[in-house]
């Protein structure tokens, strides 16, 4: 952190275990009342992941361009001068380690918590957000913390029994730890209506139900845009139809099956077709088994950026992401926005993100024959296929730009800090806020 501009205000200091507890349970000190128009906030997640990751990285800028304070803490390293610029101020927490399960999480739980109190008591915080893949925010949500808390969720949420902690112990502690902190936070954020749906009965009460809120996430619009030229990995398969993938190599995420209706049903039939694979596996021996004696029409990569992706969507032929179950799914946001044409399950988050028939096709299940009649159809019906490429870009202008959920989360977070104020007695005076981090 030596090197970052918030060096000077926030020290990852070597100190004792009793001192590091009172650090974080002590009371805060005096509270900097701000127009509630403008307000500190900070974005916590622990790795910075294509997704996820990109979409803190927007809504940072774009909230710190709107003149609210924004700090983003992270365990992925980022370049701060970057940051520093667009007036967020990145917090680099690296990630412990530990032989004993769970105490890594735990540790770094307690340091980001440490950091949060910090900010609190030098300049004041309004609202802090975490993710709810790992249980992040445990150790501040039960904190004597002034900042209202909100979680946003971005994958299926399942209550534990005692048949799920017998047979897998971490996962079920992991998700009673999740539970804990949302139960303490003031909002709960579902990124879609699927997931909304899914939060209710995994949170149990009326009295949970009524803070959670669903606001789906942002784009920047402008970098997600279809480019005149292919990326350099294309060049091998000029004059190739090719079909996409983007994302982590998993079973969940359908990969297999798109391997396997390739090569023995879409290869076969289109021989001007090639399969390309952006990301990185979860089981390397899984997929070089999978890819074993495939030809030239089949390439894997995992090392492009997520600045070089809208080059490999915008001279795809068709975006396939057959997952078995997406909360979400960025990557349709991102290659519509790019002008191609998506192919996924109708299940979860594409049901809100594709229209059928318009800029996609919804498959009935992710198995391998359901892929290869939908890739048929489009690589039959070269109208249908430019039809929707047409109207892809213009179906998420306006329902995922970063105005607009910049807007909605704004909205959000007035109302909670305004109830959690009422509640502690606190009123805010009109005192305008500096727009600008210095």
């Amino acid at each position: 952190m030596s090197g970052s501009p918030i060096a000077s205000e926030l020290r990852l200091r070597s100190i004792t275990p009793a001192a590091e507890l009172r650090s974080v349970f002590k009371p805060f000190g005096a509270r900097q009342t701000l127009n509630i128009e403008n307000m500190n906030i900070a974005f916590v997640e622990q790795k910075m992941l294509p997704g996820i990751g990109t979409y803190y990285d927007n809504i940072s800028r774009m909230l710190a361009k709107q003149g609210n304070r924004i700090w983003l803490m992270s365990s992925t390293p980022k370049d701060a001068d970057d940051y520093g610029k667009d007036g967020v101020r990145f917090v680099h927490v690296p990630s412990c380690r530990s032989a004993v399960p769970f105490t890594a999480q735990i540790r770094w739980d307690w340091r980001v918590a440490r950091l949060l109190r910090e900010i609190e008591v030098e300049h004041g915080l309004d609202v802090v957000e975490f993710s709810s893949y790992l249980p992040e925010g445990l150790v501040y949500v039960y904190s004597r913390r002034q900042a209202a808390v909100c979680i946003r969720v971005h994958e299926w949420k399942n209550r534990v029994g005692l048949r799920r902690i017998w047979r897998d112990t971490a996962d079920a502690i992991r998700e009673i730890l999740c539970w804990l902190q949302m139960a303490r936070a003031d909002l709960i954020l579902p990124v879609s209506a699927a997931i909304h749906d899914d939060c209710i009965p995994y949170m149990g009460s009326d009295r949970q139900a009524r803070k959670i809120f669903t606001v789906r996430p942002g784009y920047d619009l402008d970098l997600l845009a279809p480019t005149p030229d292919p990326p350099p990995a294309y060049r091998a398969l000029e004059g190739r139809r090719i079909i996409l993938f983007v994302g982590r190599i998993t079973e969940a995420k359908g990969t297999y099956n798109l391997i396997d209706a390739f090569r023995n049903e879409i290869a076969p039939r289109f021989g001007d077709t090639a399969l390309v694979l952006v990301g990185v596996p979860e089981n390397s021996d899984r997929l070089r088994s999978a890819l074993s004696g495939a030809a030239s029409n089949v390439i894997h990569l995992d090392n492009v950026q997520s600045q070089e992706l809208p080059a490999f969507y915008s001279h795809a032929y068709v975006f396939v992401g057959p997952s078995r179950q997406e909360g979400f799914g960025a990557v349709f946001v991102e290659a519509l926005a790019c002008g191609v044409p998506v192919i996924s399950v109708a299940k979860g988050g594409p049901l809100e993100i594709v229209m059928p028939e318009e800029t996609g096709i919804l498959c009935p299940d992710n198995s391998p024959s359901s892929i290869a009649e939908a890739l048929e159809r489009l690589l039959s019906d070269r109208d249908l296929r430019d039809r929707m490429a047409g109207a892809a870009r213009a179906s998420v202008v306006d329902r995922f730009g970063l105005d607009r959920v910049a807007s909605e989360l704004m909205e959000k977070y007035r109302e909670v800090v305004a109830r959690r104020d009422r509640r502690r007695g606190h009123f805010r005076r009109p005192a305008p806020m500096a727009s600008r981090i210095e």
